[in-house]
């Protein structure tokens, strides 16, 4: 059970990205995130989830795709503007570090994404297990951030650091940060990794 202090800090967080999404519709561009299109390239197109979706421009990418897409957020106005933006993706505003099977079940999924989701590293562990519970075996997961900076920057996960005994490591890329294309965003570079789960 969630303790009353974290709690409280998880409705803070959630206040905040409110906050953000109202003041600047569309503050991290309409275009998707690059790695995400050069890592989904070439995949066999089925189901997919993308956790911490926000306003959804990379759900609308997959599903122009053919993708059948479900995006979640804590954030309860991304959601409402996502769903403005799309028209056949689904969505669910939930926290991605304490899903249950009703919101994503184990292996229903062709692939999980996660694109510029930054969180301490608890809430990481928590949400990348359930990325890799989500993705039936032979499907794929694909993590898209920023890598690590000086201080005062957010800590932010190394390549090196996410891992799990049920992925083989297909791809990583590192690529410059494109403040123009991926604007809100303080980073000088970007890295994508993809997996497939076995």
């Amino acid at each position: 059970m969630r303790d009353r202090g974290e709690w409280a800090v998880k409705k803070s967080q959630q206040a905040r990205w409110n906050a953000r999404y109202h003041e600047a519709p569309g503050r991290f561009g309409a275009e998707p995130a690059a790695l995400l299109v050069e890592l989904v390239a070439g995949l066999e197109v089925g189901s997919a989830v993308e956790f911490g979706c926000g306003e959804g421009r990379n759900c609308r990418y997959l599903e122009d795709d053919g993708w059948a897409v479900l995006g979640i957020d804590f954030s309860t106005v991304a959601i409402k503007h996502a769903r403005v933006c799309t028209q056949v993706s689904s969505f669910v505003c939930a926290d991605v570090s304490k899903l249950s099977s009703d919101v994503v079940a184990s292996g229903s999924f062709d692939l999980a994404c996660a694109v510029f989701l930054h969180t301490c590293k608890r809430e990481r562990e928590r949400w990348f297990v359930e990325m890799v519970k989500a993705v039936r075996p032979g499907g794929y997961v694909i993590y898209v951030g920023h890598a690590p900076g000086a201080q005062p920057e957010p800590v932010r996960p190394a390549a090196t650091a996410l891992a799990h005994d049920k992925l083989q490591q297909l791809k990583v890329r590192y690529t410059g940060h494109d403040s123009a294309a991926e604007p809100g965003h303080n980073a000088l570079t970007d890295f994508g990794i993809l997996w497939r789960r076995i």
